[in-house]
């Protein structure tokens, strides 16, 4: 009996490693005859292909991308049979096999960050990484955070919470329901620095209506300064050429389960190699790990698969390119607000230029309440988008992806210039 089961696990084992070697084979395959050569933003056939090769759900419109992405097929196939291997003998396959070959993928996305791989850590998600800093970086009552009304929730809470723990203090810029220029980033900034401000949070895409934020503008006022920029790149990373360096070259987090479309869920956190030891870790970690980005890590049991599967997602995405990438989910956004430039009573909360919003398009309307309305399209046409109501802000958010079918966004479109026109059916 004993030598059956050694004999089906080593044959077990093995056919895992072929199965990977297989899946890599396959994918690359599939991907080849895409023709990335063919991919113009409006090339429908080629978006088709693209589309193919996720798990779409053929009844329900997917349109609410910028909070969490489906991944390729191939990568949740290869996530699946990692997690299998290592339930095999989790102690030995994960622990000593599978975590070992983590710091080839830490190389590959710090490559892609832009940022040494002792500079990154690998992370669960943007909110790790957010968290980790305004809780963890070395401040002393009195001492100022500075962000704005319309940064992730996240952010917010986690600076209240220090004010209340420390006594440090948030300093909160108010911004409009609005686009504003990139100038007006820079004067804004200016006017709320006091000399106490030590740390700075902003997004680099906002998540309520995908203003970009002049992030590399805004780190020339604090250099000079000292102040540390922290950039939430959650929403920027996978659509923006943007790396750490341009960023500030001071504190880098997002999430790689959005605009990467990795496995969910996956992250990184980048921290420039000198200010490593001015951030306490959430979890706490060895004295000796103080300078070592790996600190960060340190949370105990979790599987491996979902990272170890992001190699083939930055393969999908190196392949697909950043810029055609970034070129379709600007065509569909178009094509959405051309078709609701007109609508009757609308709310254009986004902008299209080209250094003012990404990723996805925020609208109301004034017939009708926006969660009423993001309701509505879900059960009377299966159409998933997700609501903007915070800060000024009543409005529905649609952020298509690559995967997305431009009939679908002619249909919304379609539905929402009635709606705008009528209001809802009773």
């Amino acid at each position: 009996m004993s030598d059956e089961l050694t004999f089906n696990r080593r044959n077990f084992l093995a056919g895992m490693t072929a199965l990977a070697i297989g899946f890599r084979d396959q994918t690359l395959q599939g991907l080849e005859k895409l023709k990335p050569e063919e991919g113009a933003p409006d090339n429908e056939e080629f978006w088709l292909r693209v589309r193919n090769e996720f798990q779409i759900d053929k009844d329900l419109i997917a349109l609410n991308n910028v909070g969490v992405s489906p991944s390729p097929k191939r990568i949740i196939e290869l996530q699946a049979k990692l997690q299998r291997e290592a339930n095999l003998d989790p102690s030995y396959i994960m622990w000593r096999k599978q975590d070992k070959e983590l710091e080839a993928v830490r190389e590959s996305l710090a490559k892609l960050v832009g940022c040494k791989p002792t500079e990154l850590a690998l992370t669960a998600n943007a909110s790790f990484g957010l968290q980790t800093t305004i809780s963890g970086f070395q401040m002393d009552p009195g001492d100022e955070i500075l962000t704005t009304n319309h940064d992730y929730p996240r952010t917010i809470t986690a600076i209240q919470q220090r004010e209340r723990r420390e006594r440090i203090k948030m300093v909160q810029i108010e911004l409009p329901p609005r686009p504003i220029e990139p100038h007006e980033w820079a004067n804004l900034i200016e006017s709320h620095i006091t000399p106490r401000t030590r740390l700075v949070c902003l997004c680099r895409i906002n998540y309520l209506n995908g203003q970009i934020v002049p992030l590399p503008e805004i780190k020339k006022i604090l250099q000079p300064k000292n102040i540390i920029l922290m950039a939430d790149c959650a929403q920027s990373i996978g659509l923006l050429p943007d790396t750490f360096q341009a960023l500030g070259d001071n504190i880098y987090l997002a999430s790689l389960h959005k605009w990467m479309m990795g496995p969910i869920p996956t992250g990184v956190f980048a921290v420039r190699e000198d200010l490593i030891h001015r951030i306490w870790p959430l979890h706490p970690a060895d004295a000796d790990l103080d300078d070592n980005i790996t600190k960060f890590e340190q949370i105990g049991t979790h599987s491996s698969a979902p990272m170890l599967s992001m190699k083939e997602g930055i393969e999908f995405h190196h392949w697909i390119g950043l810029e055609r990438k970034s070129a379709r989910v600007a065509h569909l956004r178009g094509l959405l607000a051309k078709g609701l430039a007109e609508a009757q009573g609308a709310r254009h909360y986004s902008h299209l230029g080209e250094n003012m919003g990404h990723g996805m398009y925020a609208v109301g309307f004034d017939k009708v309440p926006s969660a009423q309305l993001a309701g509505w399209l879900l059960q009377k046409h299966n159409i998933h988008v997700t609501t903007s109501t915070r800060n000024g802000f009543d409005g529905i958010r649609i952020s298509p992806s690559i995967f997305s079918a431009t009939r679908d966004i002619e249909l919304l479109t379609s539905i929402l210039v009635k709606v705008s026109r009528d209001g809802l059916p009773s």
